[in-house]
């Protein structure tokens, strides 16, 4: 909180920037309002969304393997729109998305062959790349 005088505090920005995070479930509706493959999947169908809950490790890998599908059947501007997604929300998301993101998702992406895997790589955005890169500590990638 921040005293603006008059005994008025407003929140401060970094307060706010927190209170209005994407959740998992956000991401999630997001993803599917964007891309009717990705609705078709009904990955939230009863799935409960805990914080720490283990179903957002198979979306995330679900999520993963429908974008390189993306690849594979030519939709490359979807492709595209999705990463740029993935780039958002490791910007402004809470961090089960980031961490799910990044131990699944990007793992996921890892273990693609590799000519659908090196078109991700190209159209990811600067934040998704870092943390692809940072993989390379525990993964490689399949020479397929």
């Amino acid at each position: 909180m921040e005293y603006i005088g008059n005994g008025t505090y407003i929140p401060s920005l970094a307060a706010i920037t927190e209170m209005t995070k994407q959740t998992a479930f956000d991401f999630y509706t997001s993803l599917e309002k964007q891309f009717p493959k990705i609705k078709k999947l009904q990955i939230l169908k009863g799935i409960d969304l805990e914080e720490d809950g283990f179903e957002n490790s198979g979306i995330m890998t679900k999520l993963a393997e429908e974008l390189t599908q993306f690849v594979l059947d030519g939709e490359l501007q979807e492709a595209i729109q999705f990463m740029n997604n993935v780039e958002e929300a490791f910007n402004s998301s809470e961090d089960t998305v980031t961490n799910y993101l990044y131990t699944d998702f990007l793992v996921t992406i890892m273990e693609q062959k590799k000519k659908p895997r090196e078109y991700l790589k190209s159209i990811m955005g600067i934040k998704t790349k870092e943390h692809y890169k940072n993989l390379f500590s525990f993964y490689r990638e399949i020479d397929v």
